[in-house]
């Protein structure tokens, strides 16, 4: 994230593959989301990131992570809820697929918590507020 330059960071990224493991995806996905929280822009400049290490890893942790960042981006960021909503089940899937039911669940369980009446995929995330007339989602 030091390097401003996108190539250079796609670069760096090469050069150091064999260090991109899922503690590094995490770590990314957490970035973009308080990144989220200042400047759209940068959010997205950290999801395509972790979208790179995924491509050059072939990890489908890493894309589930990539993919949840870009879904908290996409709901909270710019108010696409439904669209959030299909990137949350990607992200579901690829951590089914790969066994990883520690981030499968914790995209999961704060939902699950507050909004019960949704029960069985990433839809769950999507409640609504305490006045019942805007949608919110938890990641």
């Amino acid at each position: 994230l030091a390097l401003e330059d996108r190539e250079a960071q796609d670069k760096f990224l090469r050069q150091h593959v064999n260090l991109l493991d899922v503690e590094c995806a995490r770590l990314l996905k957490n970035e973009a989301i308080q990144a989220m929280r200042r400047d759209n822009q940068t959010a997205q400049q950290v999801a395509a990131l972790i979208f790179e290490m995924a491509r050059l890893t072939g990890s489908n942790i890493h894309q589930g992570y990539a993919l949840w960042a870009e879904a908290v981006i996409t709901s909270l960021g710019i108010g696409d809820f439904e669209g959030a909503l299909r990137t949350y089940d990607e992200a579901l899937s690829l951590f089914g697929e790969a066994d990883d039911e520690l981030s499968r669940s914790t995209i999961q369980i704060i939902p699950s918590v507050s909004c019960p009446q949704y029960s069985s995929s990433a839809s769950r995330t999507l409640c609504r507020s305490a006045d019942g007339t805007s949608p919110k989602v938890v990641a």
